[in-house]
């Protein structure tokens, strides 16, 4: 599996939370990730959408950006607006630091239909920041529901909802799956782990081509000798 690299100092959260545009307080999610049908964020407007009727204050910080010009962004931002949440939803565009930036968040989203793996998860985990995903692809592979995050039904508003505002209004819950999330990144997806698994599986590859080179050197050999017999 991919790993990440443990991270750097990335500043307070008040800070973090001013270069995002969030007052100093009050619930935020965060997603990152490229918007696109597949990352579920539809669906995550919906959910926070039901979620503001518990918490007028919450805020939903997208980071990210569209690969077809704009489009979809403006269709997201015309569907936050239809739902009530202009003010509530903020979109940064691209960013290169976004992994440093969610720990300004209280819960990183990761709503995706289906994810390959996820290393935006790993890299909110790492940084103490508590997930809720769907169980879909890499998500099931890295989190442990209910030990080191929360993981929803794809595609269902109301269990995303229902995931987000468990660790929101769970202090105590969301600080546990914090400290749980980021021993799980340590344990199990460092870097130095994917690093050291690949390095087995080229040496395991090269003994492999050694061994069978080895037997080809010998089976021509015999072949010329008994020729020459």
């Amino acid at each position: 599996p991919n790993g990440v690299a443990e991270p750097e100092p990335d500043g307070d959260r008040t800070r973090l939370r001013a270069e995002l545009g969030l007052p100093c307080t009050g619930p935020a999610i965060g997603f990152v990730g490229r918007l696109c049908p597949v990352k579920g964020v539809e669906t995550l407007l919906h959910a926070v959408s039901r979620l503001r009727g518990r918490q007028p204050d919450v805020r939903l910080v997208l980071v990210g950006d569209d690969a077809d010009g704009g489009a979809y962004r403006r269709h997201l931002q015309k569907l936050a607006q239809g739902l009530g949440l202009a003010d509530t939803v903020r979109f940064c565009g691209y960013r290169e630091d976004a992994a440093r930036l969610c720990r300004g968040f209280d819960v990183q989203a990761v709503p995706s239909v289906a994810e390959p793996f996820g290393l935006v998860t790993l890299e909110a985990m790492v940084r103490g920041v508590p997930v809720v995903a769907t169980a879909s692809g890499g998500s099931r592979e890295i989190i442990r529901d209910g030990v080191d995050g929360v993981l929803v039904a794809p595609g269902d508003p109301s269990a995303l909802a229902a995931g987000l505002a468990a660790i929101l209004a769970d202090t105590e819950r969301a600080g546990r799956l914090a400290v749980a999330g980021r021993r799980r990144v340590r344990s199990c997806f460092s870097l130095d782990r994917q690093v050291a698994a690949t390095e087995r599986v080229y040496r395991r590859l090269a003994l492999q081509a050694e061994h069978v080179a080895h037997h080809r050197h010998h089976a021509v050999y015999d072949q010329l000798d008994g020729d020459d017999g």
